[in-house]
């Protein structure tokens, strides 16, 4: 996974722990075995649905980019709150970063 895409994770971390049902989100990233079944059995066996959640998202922290993808097109879907906070988490940051103001040496020329 890029480390925009993990910094994102982490950064959802609580509302993700908070909020998602493993038993809807696992099956369909069983399905295309972005996940697999020993995965399944270590996220599965702990009754309490936080701590399955927690287990989710670190072995969900170590996958490929496109299962990260795979993962949001499901919260997109089942979760839409939490995809929207996910994503415009990230475009905040994007704004924030391409609206850094006028550069220095163009405010000169702007002011004339």
């Amino acid at each position: 996974m890029k480390s925009k895409e993990k910094e994102l994770l982490v950064r959802s971390r609580p509302a993700l722990v908070r909020s998602l049902d493993m038993a809807e989100v696992l099956p369909k990233l069983r399905k295309d075995n972005s996940f697999s079944k020993k995965d399944e059995d270590v996220i599965m066996s702990d009754p309490r649905r936080r701590e399955r959640v927690i287990k989710f998202l670190d072995i969900m922290e170590k996958k490929k980019t496109e299962v990260y993808h795979k993962f949001l097109d499901i919260l997109e879907c089942y979760f839409p709150h939490i995809y929207l906070m996910i994503t415009d988490d990230w475009k905040e940051e994007q704004d924030s970063i391409h609206d850094m103001g006028t550069p220095v040496g163009e405010a000169k020329y702007l002011s004339q």
